[in-house]
């Protein structure tokens, strides 16, 4: 008996299109279950989520894909730079801070009245001072032509001057040299140069005075002994010498001691900040760093001024030393008026100061007549060593007395011009 065969062919099963359509509806139910799904979880994340910024939608094309960026071209984080920014805010103080001291510097510390009170602060207040100065006269129908001079000097002392003088004498240019030095004693040392010239004394003078006898020897002997020697001049030794009144020593003593002692320096200041007695003005155009002014005086305010400085103690104490002089009177007070004779026909002064140390370095004045030129600067020290050799004053004043007695008895008088020489003698009387 055969077996029986089966039908292997699947589009023969008589259930196949219902098995589909089973499977079809299953894939619908389970598609729309899971789209159901979906749209609950979205609602429940946009109650959630915070409302995100609306993007305008971008125009589709058919064949727009993302952009996918490769990690290696991805712009690193910027990195902070602490040591640049400090630099650059420090530079910016910088210049804020020198812009502040620009003009600090410019329109306070420069201006002129600023600059001028404190130039003669420094003036007054500094332990040494120099000036050389020169002053030369305007024409040619002055006998001294010209004078220059050099002050140094300690405001406790020592001091030193010494000056050259050009001088007309009957059509001739000579020149007189002198100077001195004063120690911390108040001991003075001089010496003179040129006397002789300036006297016109010529060698024909000389030849014609020694055929007149003594005394114009004497005359003679008295110049050359000035000229050649350096003399020493103690004031109270001078006055203990001749006889002289002992209040003159002691006055002088008095105020050399003062003078050593002086320790004060405000009492110019003060006066000259509650009475500032210059008006300052700007001259000329000395580009950025203008430092040259002019200077007038207001009469009131310098009367104050010096009558301020007159009765400040240490100045009392000065004025002091010379209330015993006899025959001199010390007063402590002045009137404008007077003030205003002194400084009124006083032509401008001009002062050139430092724009930076605002210190005095030159002043400078002049008129019809004569024009001075002085130059100001400030040593360290100022040191002064008495010569070696000397000769006392007092043998020297010995010899001016015999020569005013000579003057005062008659005296023998020579004459010269360029052509001729004519000698003249005086009949002198006999002195006692």
């Amino acid at each position: 008996m055969e077996p029986e065969k089966t039908d292997q062919n699947p589009t023969n099963h008589p259930n196949q299109d219902q098995l589909i359509k089973e499977a079809e509806a299953a894939a619908a139910q389970a598609s729309e279950t899971t789209e159901k799904i979906e749209e609950q979880q979205a609602e429940q994340a946009s109650s959630t989520a915070p409302e995100q910024p609306v993007v305008p939608p971008q125009p589709a094309t058919s064949t727009q894909q993302p952009l996918v960026v490769p990690d290696s071209i991805v712009a690193p984080p910027k990195k902070k730079h602490p040591v640049r920014n400090a630099i650059l805010i420090i530079l910016g103080l910088l210049v804020l801070g020198c812009i502040g001291v620009a003009i600090w510097f410019f329109a306070y510390y420069n201006n002129p009245n600023k600059a001028t009170a404190d130039a003669l602060q420094y003036l007054a207040t500094t332990d040494n001072v120099a000036v050389s100065a020169h002053a030369k006269a305007q024409d040619n129908n002055n006998s001294l032509q010209s004078l220059d001079f050099n002050l140094i000097t300690n405001r406790q002392l020592p001091a030193t001057l010494s000056f050259d003088a050009a001088v007309q004498q009957n059509g001739r240019d000579v020149t007189l040299s002198a100077g001195l030095g004063l120690d911390r004693d108040g001991v003075i040392y001089a010496y003179a140069n040129g006397l002789s010239d300036v006297l016109g004394v010529t060698t024909e003078v000389r030849q014609q005075a020694n055929a007149l006898g003594e005394d114009a020897r004497t005359i003679l002997n008295f110049i050359d002994d000035v000229e050649s020697e350096t003399w020493r001049i103690d004031i109270p030794e001078i006055i203990a010498e001749f006889n002289l009144d002992k209040e003159y020593g002691t006055a002088y003593t008095c105020l050399i001691d003062k003078i050593k002692q002086n320790n004060n320096t405000t009492a110019f200041t003060n006066a000259y900040i509650q009475y500032p007695f210059l008006n300052v003005k700007a001259a000329g155009d000395d580009a950025l760093f203008r430092n040259s002014y002019d200077l007038s005086f207001d009469s009131a305010k310098l009367t104050g001024f010096l009558n301020t400085v007159a009765n400040d103690p240490t100045t009392t104490q000065l004025r002091h030393c010379l209330d015993n002089l006899p025959g001199v009177t010390v007063v402590d007070q002045i009137s404008e008026s007077e003030v205003e004779s002194m400084v009124g026909e006083l032509p401008t002064i001009n002062v050139k100061i430092d724009w930076l140390s605002h210190q005095l370095t030159t002043l400078s004045l002049g008129n019809d007549t004569y024009a001075l030129t002085a130059n100001f600067t400030y040593p360290k020290q100022v040191n002064f060593n008495p010569p070696a050799e000397y000769r006392p004053a007092t043998e020297l004043l010995d010899e001016f007395t015999d020569v005013v007695n000579i003057y005062l008895n008659g005296y023998p008088v020579v004459t010269t011009t360029t052509t001729t020489t004519t000698t003249t003698t005086t009949t002198t009387t006999e002195r006692k």
